[in-house]
């Protein structure tokens, strides 16, 4: 039954960085639609707000990214 719903609550949460997407109540279920993965990633162009800059992750990998805010940027 729960296979229907479009997100399952999140059984296990692994060791890692993860900020809330929104407010949550006491004895709220969590899914994965409710949280955001954080990691570190270096900056190689310097970027205003809403620019697309590249970055790169701790295995070398480049990725794109927008700024959305002051040392913060989102993976597109």
């Amino acid at each position: 039954m729960l296979q229907k719903f479009r997100a399952l609550p999140l059984h296990e949460i692994k060791k890692a960085e993860l900020q809330l997407k929104h407010r949550v109540k006491k004895d709220f279920i969590l899914t994965g639609r409710d949280v955001v993965g954080l990691f570190l990633v270096k900056a190689k162009q310097n970027g205003r707000l809403g620019e697309k800059i590249t970055v790169v992750n701790s295995l070398g990998k480049k990725l794109k990214a927008i700024v959305t805010a002051i040392n913060s940027a989102e993976i597109k």
